[in-house]
């Protein structure tokens, strides 16, 4: 028995060095920003839950406006797989510019920084168009989803100042509020994982 007892007590103690090992090995730079970037998007979302619960919206209510938010969701991807496709076919003239420049002291030149600024600003045009449709897509079911007290509460729910110093949120109707809620808050690509689980 008390040779069985050694044995654990042996075997607990080199289970605790080996963690402490484990634990005092140095961390990666790589590793660091990965946690980083997992830490910050889990204070995203806990921003978004004191944003999301106030409106106390019910399963039901969850259910019928995850849809459209889904909807909203795929017309992104979408999107950024067509951005994809057009900076693909670009890249080979990038990588020519940026070779005879590092290797020859060659300017890219005006007429590709031109272009590409170009390219750049209708990718941005493109992403407003889609982001204001899906705000209308989602507002549509919300308004017909949520009752008064809920879009009240989603109107009042964000500081708008935060975002843009210069609006004067008394001068805004509750829909043009709701709407922004709608922008920041439900669209947000980190709420949908809350709103799913909300639902269940």
């Amino acid at each position: 028995m008390r040779g069985n007892a050694m044995v654990r007590v042996l075997m607990l103690v080199m289970a605790l060095v080996a963690a402490a090992s484990v634990a005092a090995q140095p961390v990666s730079q790589e590793e660091r920003a990965k946690r980083s970037d997992e830490i910050l998007k889990k204070m995203r979302q806990m921003e978004l839950a004191n944003q999301i619960l106030p409106l106390v919206m019910t399963k039901e209510q969850l259910k019928q406006i995850l849809p459209p938010i889904e909807k909203a969701r795929a017309n992104v991807r979408d999107l950024q797989n067509e951005e994809f496709e057009t900076m693909r076919k670009f890249e080979e003239r990038l990588d020519t510019a940026i070779k005879n420049a590092t290797d020859k002291g060659q300017l890219p030149g005006q007429a590709l920084l031109v272009e590409m600024n170009r390219l750049l600003m209708a990718f941005s045009l493109k992403r407003q168009a889609a982001a204001s449709e899906n705000v209308t897509t989602v507002l549509d079911v919300l308004n017909k989803t949520l009752n008064a007290g809920q879009l009240k509460a989603a109107a009042n729910s964000l500081d708008l100042k935060l975002f843009d110093p210069s609006v004067k949120p008394e001068e805004l109707t509750e829909t043009a509020k709701v709407r922004f809620y709608v922008g920041q808050v439900l669209l947000d690509p980190l709420a949908y994982d809350l709103l799913v689980k909300m639902s269940m």
